[in-house]
């Protein structure tokens, strides 16, 4: 039972271990298909496909697992669209993979395994002593 719980817990943060975000200029938002807004007061927003409309970042937000599981994507696309005035961006990112934090979890969860390895063995009785 325990597993069933681990394993995604595990999986999921080794793929949030391979990505981190960078700043961009808000004028190159067009490129990017998922963005991240940092608000004047700090609050953060994910936006999907955003666009310039005047004084204004538009896009739409991600769906929710519940929405893409009930097969709701399409009703909901239009109900979760999101309407920034540039003037309360304080920052936009964009997210990309990053090699050294995908090495770094790779070798720390190499570590961690045969660490536990050790430990199992020493409580088994298996440690020369």
């Amino acid at each position: 039972m325990r597993h069933r719980v681990l394993i995604p817990v595990l999986l999921l943060l080794a793929a949030a271990g391979c990505y981190q975000y960078h700043v961009i200029p808000v004028g190159d938002v067009r490129s990017h298909d998922h963005i991240r807004v940092t608000r004047g007061d700090s609050t953060r927003t994910i936006v999907e496909h955003p666009v310039l409309r005047g004084d204004t970042l538009a896009g739409t937000r991600p769906l929710t697992q519940e929405q893409m599981r009930t097969g709701m994507a399409g009703m909901w696309r239009s109900a979760d669209s999101v309407r920034i005035p540039l003037a309360d961006v304080r920052q936009v990112a964009k997210r990309s993979f990053s090699l050294g934090r995908t090495v770094g979890l790779v070798a720390g969860m190499a570590a961690g395994t045969v660490g536990l390895g050790v430990i199992l063995l020493c409580l088994g009785g298996m440690c020369g002593g």
